[in-house]
Order: C-alpha cells, then structure tokens, then sequence
C-alpha cells in the first residue's frame, strides 16, 4: 500500500498533521463539554506512530550520528568527553526521509502535549483558543502565550484571579 519507505514516511506525516487538525477542531468545537481530551489515550495514535517510524528508521550507523565518539578515546589519558552530539551528525540523520518524518511525529505530539495543557489550564475562553492553535503549530511559543495570558484554574472552574480572598 505504502510502497517505498519514503511514500510511508509522507503518509505518515499526513496522517499525524490530520489527526492534529481535527484534536484541535473538536476540542474548540465541543470545548469544555466533553471530557474525552482529558485523558492521556490522546496521545496513543501519535506514539504509536512514532514507535513504527522510529523502529522503520532505525540501522546501524544512527546511534553513532547520534553519539559520536569511542570509550577507550574517552577515558584514554583522562576524561575526555567523546558523546556530545555534533550538528553536522545531526543534519545527516534527519536528511533521511523516515527519520524526518518521525521527527515531524515527534513534534506533532509534543504540539498536541502543549496545547492540551493550555486547553486543559483554562483555554476556552477566545484568547485561550487562539492559544491552543497557536500551540499546535508553534508549539512552545504557542504554550508560552498560554501560561502567561491565562489566569489559572482552581478546582471549581473559577479564574484564581476571580476567586475572593477570605480574611
């Protein structure tokens, strides 16, 4: 059906950026009413699509792009640290296509993480939604805007900043 392992790689990519969009449809739609974004099976699909890709790209040479370096190098004539990651390392494990693409996996759950803990912190107002969008396409930045513009939620529902201070 996929083909080559690049086709799989682009599928797979669709199919994650699709189940964002339609996480992040329903949850402005339905919003609060529903409960079924509180639960962590949420994020299930998007991990278990990473766990094939991640297994799809893996061969010999990735943990050495990933850790370069050799033991006896490192401790010969003292400590000298041999398993930082180098960029250049770094760019040619993601110049492959299945590697790239688990990586857009990766980021899409980390994505989905934020939102839903924006979503989750009070989101439902507009700014609130605008925020979970902006989460799932900038993730961090996104989720940034969220923590600092959403007042906190206390067990009732109610806005902490809202709540009367008892004497």
């Amino acid at each position: 059906m996929f083909g080559e392992p690049s086709c799989f790689a682009d599928w797979s990519f669709v199919a994650a950026a699709a189940y964002l969009a339609v996480w992040t449809l329903a949850a402005l739609i339905l919003g609060p009413k529903q409960g079924w974004h509180t639960s962590n099976f949420v994020f299930a699909p998007l991990a278990a699509l990473y766990a094939v890709l991640l297994v799809a790209s893996w061969d010999p040479s990735t943990l050495s792009l990933i850790l370069p370096g050799s033991l006896k190098e490192g401790f010969s004539g003292g400590l000298k640290p041999q398993f930082l990651p180098k960029i250049s390392g770094v760019q040619e494990l993601f110049s492959r296509h299945i590697t790239a693409a688990s990586l857009m996996v990766h980021l899409s759950c980390i994505n989905l993480f934020a939102a839903r803990s924006i979503l989750l912190k009070g989101g439902h107002s507009a700014w609130g939604k605008l925020c979970t969008v902006l989460c799932v396409i900038l993730g961090p930045l996104g989720l940034l805007a969220g923590l600092l513009s959403i007042p906190p939620q206390s067990e009732n529902g109610r806005s902490v900043a809202q709540m009367p201070t008892s004497a």
